[in-house]
């Protein structure tokens, strides 16, 4: 070994550690549980910052106490289409519920009716196919959001053309890890508001990546629960990102899991103590070079404050 690479390694071995490169505050995370789940474990999941909760339900009804938390907070609600008027009574006392529902092959006028009843709650429609028929029909609804299944699959232009067309909906596209990153270009003119990605167990390819950083809307990466900090971290340049994950059964091992994911990934959370609940002050954000601080919309109806759109 000569003098230079031997002067060159001991210098190396002396320089400070590459800095953590991490989130500047807890990143937008919707959680999607059951509705199983305590209730104090629903309220502390609800704490954690950066998180939206969403319940999955077997039925459209809720039990009491379940309701109680949800009108005390804000919480997305999985429903099914059937819905009956004992289920619409008990939602349109829930004014802060955000409803998330399955568009049926034929929507009809009485499903209308019944959403119409519930008054200005935002909507959250999930499509997986658009023809005429239910275009025209999501059409007439306001504060909605219409999300369009486009996994392993790339829609034709009359398709393309009825999503464009939504123009007061906010318009959201959910692909898989393993689709062509070429599609992405392909909806340049839907003008989608998000593109989910759905990753899991499946690791984001580079082209995909590079594809996600040229997009002009906010990107959702969808993780598998006990995703690591690193597969959170590897988004972090992305500039509005924000996540979702479904949990499991196990209420207590699954909220101290992402407790603990949450604060290792960004620095905000690094400083409050466990199972503490998000600071009301805003505050001054530590700022810093090792620090990527998501540049994140405005907020809207459909979304938590300061999530992603």
């Amino acid at each position: 070994m000569n003098a230079t690479l031997g002067l060159a390694l001991i210098l190396l071995s002396q320089a400070p550690a590459r800095p953590e490169v991490l989130f500047a505050e807890a990143p937008p995370i919707e959680v999607w549980v059951s509705e199983d789940w305590p209730v104090e474990s629903l309220s502390a999941l609800a704490r954690l910052p950066g998180t939206s909760v969403g319940l999955r339900t077997r039925s459209n009804m809720l039990r009491p106490e379940l309701a109680g938390a949800v009108a005390r907070g804000s919480f997305l609600v999985e429903l099914s289409p059937r819905l009956v008027q004992a289920h619409v009574d008990q939602f349109r006392r829930l004014t802060r519920s955000h409803l998330v529902i399955a568009l049926p092959e034929n929507p009809g006028e009485e499903l209308r009716s019944r959403l119409s009843y519930l008054g200005p709650q935002p909507l959250r429609f999930l499509a997986g196919r658009l023809d005429a028929a239910r275009a025209s029909w999501l059409a007439g609804f306001k504060n909605v959001e219409v999300e369009l299944d486009l996994r392993s699959r790339v829609p034709d232009q009359e398709e393309l053309g009825l999503f464009v067309g939504l123009a007061r909906a906010r318009r959201v596209v959910r692909l898989r890890s393993s689709d062509p990153p070429e599609i992405l270009e392909g909806l340049r003119l839907a003008k989608p508001v998000r593109v989910v990605i759905e990753a899991d167990g499946e690791p984001i390819a580079a082209p995909m990546l590079a594809a996600l950083a040229r997009l002009d809307c906010a990107v959702r990466i969808r993780l598998a629960a006990g995703a690591s900090a690193d597969e959170l971290l590897r988004f972090a340049h992305l500039g509005r990102v924000s996540f979702e994950v479904w949990l499991g059964d196990n209420a207590p091992s699954e909220l101290r899991g992402l407790e603990e994911l949450l604060r290792s990934v960004s620095l905000e959370s690094r400083a409050l103590p466990v199972s503490a609940p998000a600071p009301q002050g805003e505050g001054k954000r530590q700022q810093g070079a090792a620090v990527k601080k998501n540049a994140l919309g405005g907020a809207s109806s459909l979304d938590r404050p300061g999530e992603a759109q």
